[in-house]
């Protein structure tokens, strides 16, 4: 009796093993979704209500500031001026990449796309958000109006 017992039991074991990993990333998974859109949101707001680029560097991904100097960033901020006021987001969908089971070789990615209203003008903005070192970094910010593309 022992000896057939014995598979059964190291199965159940298994099984409440993968099922506590599961549920961890799970877990996991809820509180990266929401710290990345509150991370998109912040920023938006940030960029558009206060109109600086401090948030924007202080989460800013290494690629980003990289590619851009201070200067661009500024100029690039005062041509998204033309926009007006942010008068209020109309939405925000968007995705993140979690593994449910740990996985350290794996980038944890989240994208977001907001509609917004300016005074000026309606806006779309395209958010890229990687996690590294236990915070969300920006990956790319790019803002898509009809007042922006001229």
């Amino acid at each position: 009796m022992r000896n057939k017992s014995f598979p059964l039991i190291i199965s159940l074991l298994v099984l409440a093993l993968v099922s506590l990993a599961l549920a961890g990333g799970i877990g996991r998974k809820i509180h990266l979704d929401r710290s990345s859109h509150q991370m998109a949101l912040e920023i938006t707001e940030s960029l558009f209500r206060e109109r600086t680029l401090e948030s924007l560097f202080r989460n800013g991904h290494s690629t980003l500031l990289q590619s851009t100097s201070e200067k661009q960033w500024q100029r690039y901020l005062d041509l998204l001026g033309r926009l007006g006021s942010l008068d209020y987001i109309h939405s925000i969908t968007g995705r993140t990449t979690v593994p449910l089971l740990p996985d350290r070789g794996r980038e944890i990615l989240a994208g977001y796309d907001i509609d917004v209203q300016f005074s000026n003008s309606a806006a779309d903005i395209a958010i890229d958000l990687i996690y590294e070192r236990g915070s969300w970094k920006v990956a790319s910010y790019i803002v898509s109006s009809g007042l922006t593309d001229n």
